[in-house]
């Protein structure tokens, strides 16, 4: 059982979808704390080819409060915006229908809770682009126990709630977790590699999935992550 664990991000990186697809079982980890400096609630979408900050108007975006108490403020026109800037963007590009159909039925979520909406536009990305692996929010039942608990601790924690032999991770979090601890709790702890120069460029290199399924589609983009997994050790 090979589990992955990551804060909830809007329209993250293709890397993140790698991780996920590479895994058999996804937690969201939305008990921690909001940054505002994170990609939690913001990230880029191309404007004229250049990259262009897209951000989810939050209600009390405090850093004090963990992700999963947040609520998106449905007041502003965001979601107008948003669907506006991709018309402007890809309306060139005959592939994006489906995309864009589906970025419409998010913004038909009816609840303000942040996490529960981030987590939605994942799983249905994710089942658009052709894969099944089980989400769980971090406060599933089974999961209480770590909720308290922090770092590498909490991590260690899940893995054994799921009975996981594998922890994978992305190659940014290389510098957090010992491997030492991992392995004295029967849990071997791997990372990705990074992605391949064909997922983005110098200019724009952590491109958001939705800047890539806006040009070539949900299978054009399995494509990508396909080429970019390899066998991790």
């Amino acid at each position: 059982m090979i589990v992955a664990v990551n804060q909830p991000y809007w329209i993250p990186y293709l890397g993140y979808f790698s991780l996920i697809a590479s895994a058999d079982s996804f937690v969201v980890m939305d008990s921690v704390n909001f940054s505002r400096a994170s990609w939690v609630a913001r990230n880029m979408i191309e404007v004229g080819g250049q990259p262009r900050w897209n951000t989810i108007p939050i209600q009390r975006a405090s850093q004090n409060l963990p992700i999963n108490e947040l609520e998106i403020d449905f007041g502003q026109p965001w979601r107008e915006k948003t669907l506006n800037t991709l018309r402007h963007s890809f309306r060139k590009n005959s592939t994006n229908t489906p995309v864009f159909q589906m970025v419409e039925d998010w913004f038909e979520f009816p609840q303000p809770s942040l996490s529960s909406f981030l987590t939605s536009t994942i799983e249905q990305t994710l089942g658009n682009i052709g894969y099944s692996t089980k989400i769980y929010p971090s406060d599933t039942s089974f999961l209480s126990d770590t909720i308290e608990r922090s770092g590498q601790e909490k991590i260690i924690g899940i893995c054994r709630e799921l009975d996981a032999n594998t922890y994978l991770n992305l190659p940014s979090g290389a510098d957090l977790y010992q491997e030492s601890s991992f392995q004295a709790s029967g849990v071997e702890l791997c990372f990705l590699p990074r992605l391949s120069p064909e997922t983005g460029d110098e200019r724009f290199p952590y491109r958001s999935v939705l800047s890539h399924l806006m040009e070539v589609g949900f299978d054009g983009v399995r494509e990508k992550i396909e080429k970019s997994l390899f066998t991790t050790s």
